[in-house]
């Protein structure tokens, strides 16, 4: 989500439709990604360079 109107158009629709995802996680791109639920974590790839 790149703005609040992103995340209130997201309601809007989910609010309207009855749909949704199962759910959202969200990081403040603090390095907190690890303690994402094992579903996200298992489906997203991440680059690591070692010097």
């Amino acid at each position: 989500m790149g703005s609040p109107q992103d995340a209130d158009e997201l309601a809007t629709y989910m609010k309207e439709s009855g749909k949704g995802p199962d759910f959202i996680s969200i990081d403040g791109a603090e390095g907190g990604t690890g303690a994402t639920f094992q579903d996200l974590a298992d489906g997203v790839s991440y680059l690591s360079i070692l010097d």
